[in-house]
């Protein structure tokens, strides 16, 4: 189990770090302009296919766990999904966009991206896949692949065709590229047989439905602010807040792993042990994410002009203030699980769904109406994180009945924690060497 964890958290973390790195690379070779192209059409592509594999990935290994679908049926319906959510989500956009002011210095940029949205949910069922059977040491593979060509094929892109164009080219050809690999090495290792049941595939359809609200609440609060940058601000100062995003999430690749390592089956523990864990993993968590934090802001200004160089400084204070908001979000990742896997999903999704309304809101005053710049996105976002992390910290104050100070303030046993998990994580590295 264990060794799933750091598997995981090894690819998720450097799909993290190379995102990082290419905005790097896309400042020097693209500019403010290219940069802010890309974290467009990025998260054009990200949010389709969050809202429209409508939780079909998550429904298979729920079913396929309950032996209630076959793999064949899996595969099938991932089929099915892909043409008609894919096909659905391209007139969609297309119908919407004009209104949505999402036009880069081509509009073939945005068309190309709009023609890849089968294939990016395609690949996104192919994903669960591995996961429903339990084979996550090649999720995690094709996990790294996908990152791993990424920068390769934009800059091809750009090569062949400059500005958003590459950039869209580049995406565009990883995803068919990384769709391809998954399809092959699918075929290799599980068998590549499929059944089409109308039955299953609604069946599936349905339940990932019935969890798909707070998975799209995260999508519109996570990056639902970069749509409303280029809005109201246009792809420049998108460009400036691109870095912002990128670096203040930095902040929670550690504490990400060591909430996954500490926090283990908690639906299967009964409530005063979880209780007890989630409250070791809530100090540890902010702890380090303050740690970290405060590292970045105080070096912040040094570390946007080294990597990005000085015009990119706009992006410095905007950085700063969501800082500030991903160091307290950190304890809602530990949260979460704690009310998934006590039954209580609602109160995560309640407070998603409330941090969206009131990121999206206060993003639409501060940015076209206060005229606060990409400083006013920062905050919107900050408050939003800060508000329902906060809300969730009280409801597990008052049912846990501890103290804020065993929630917060780290102490001696924490710390032999961490040196035993760390000792252990790297372990277990060099046994998946």
């Amino acid at each position: 189990m264990l060794k799933d964890t750091v598997l995981v958290f090894i690819s998720r973390n450097f799909q993290k770090v190379v995102s990082l790195l290419l905005t790097v690379m896309l400042a020097r070779v693209a500019g403010r302009e290219g940069l802010g192209s890309y974290g467009l059409l990025v998260t054009i592509s990200t949010f389709v296919t969050t809202v429209a594999t409508l939780g079909l990935g998550p429904a298979h290994v729920h079913f396929r766990g309950q032996k209630q679908l076959s793999l064949e049926e899996i595969i099938g319906n991932s089929f099915i999904g892909a043409i008609i959510f894919g096909l659905s989500s391209i007139l969609a956009f297309s119908i919407l966009r004009p209104y949505l002011n999402m036009e880069l210095e081509s509009k073939l940029s945005i068309t190309i991206i709009t023609l890849t949205f089968p294939v990016a949910i395609l690949q996104s069922y192919l994903d669960y896949v591995w996961v429903s059977e339990r084979k996550l040491d090649w999720f995690s593979a094709m996990y790294v692949a996908r990152y791993l060509t990424l920068p390769v094929f934009i800059l091809l892109g750009l090569v062949i065709w400059s500005g958003d164009v590459g950039i869209a080219f580049g995406l565009a050809a990883n995803s068919i590229t990384t769709l391809l690999l998954s399809l092959v090495t699918i075929a290799r290792n599980l068998g590549f047989s499929f059944r089409v049941s109308l039955d299953a595939f609604f069946k599936a359809v349905r339940y990932g439905f019935h969890i798909e609200a707070g998975t799209v609440a995260q999508a519109v609060g996570y990056r639902f602010d970069y749509f409303l940058v280029k809005y109201f601000l246009g792809s420049s100062h998108l460009g400036l807040y691109v870095p912002a995003t990128n670096w203040a999430e930095v902040v929670w690749l550690i504490p990400g792993a060591i909430s996954t390592a500490l926090l283990p089956r908690v639906s299967v523990a009964d409530r005063a042990s979880v209780k007890d864990i989630t409250a070791a993993t809530m100090r540890i968590t902010f702890t380090i994410s303050l740690i970290i934090g405060l590292g970045i802001m105080v070096f912040s200004h040094f570390i946007i002009t080294l990597l990005y160089g000085r015009s990119f400084l706009g992006a410095v204070d905007a950085l700063r203030i969501l800082l500030i908001g991903t160091v307290v979000f950190s304890l809602q990742r530990v949260l979460s699980n704690y009310f998934i896997g006590q039954g209580e999903a609602k109160w995560f999704q309640i407070a998603t769904l409330a941090s969206m309304c009131i990121n999206v809101v206060m993003n639409v005053f501060l940015l076209g109406v206060a005229g606060w710049g990409i400083e006013g996105a920062a905050l919107s976002s900050a408050v939003s994180y800060s508000l329902s992390t906060i809300f969730l910290t009280v409801l597990f104050i008052r049912w846990s009945g501890l103290p804020i100070r065993d929630i917060l303030i780290i102490n001696s046993m924490d710390v032999s924690k961490i040196l035993q998990q760390g000792s252990l994580i790297y372990r277990r590295i060099v046994e998946a060497r």
